[in-house]
């Protein structure tokens, strides 16, 4: 097992969790601010995290794949179609971080959104999320 799968698997159950227990809670009629809070919060350390390990994976990977040319299909073919795993995830880490951005706003859009509820009266506040984003 690779080091940084404990990371990945530490972000998802820490996200899940959260998530099913305000879901819950929300189902009961009852939504503390604190657990919102910490829901739409946590995603800010562990976003990065997260980037972080599956970038790790694929650099603990490549040189597996460099020597087996796993998925890879080489010309000539019937297909005449040549496709080179290895570049395909050196590509897709080279888009991944300049990407995140996009992928890092949305959360934070629906958590300003979710947050500008008063928890204290259980109304819900008529405010629009003014993402920078779109």
């Amino acid at each position: 097992m690779c080091s940084a799968c404990p990371c990945a698997k530490c972000r998802v159950c820490a996200t899940t969790c959260l998530c099913a227990q305000c879901f819950m809670l929300q189902e009961l009629g009852l939504s503390p601010y604190p657990l919102l809070w910490l829901r739409y919060t946590t995603f800010i350390p562990l976003y990065p995290l997260g980037v972080a390990s599956e970038m790790t994976m694929v650099a603990l990977a490549v040189p597996h794949i460099r020597k087996s040319h796993m998925w890879s299909l080489r010309m000539p073919n019937s297909y005449n179609f040549a496709f080179d795993y290895l570049y395909f995830c050196l590509l897709c880490v080279a888009i991944y971080i300049p990407g995140k951005d996009c992928f890092s706003s949305a959360p934070a859009c629906s958590g300003r959104w979710a947050l500008l509820s008063c928890s204290a009266c259980m109304t819900t506040c008529e405010h629009k999320c003014e993402c920078s984003a779109g």
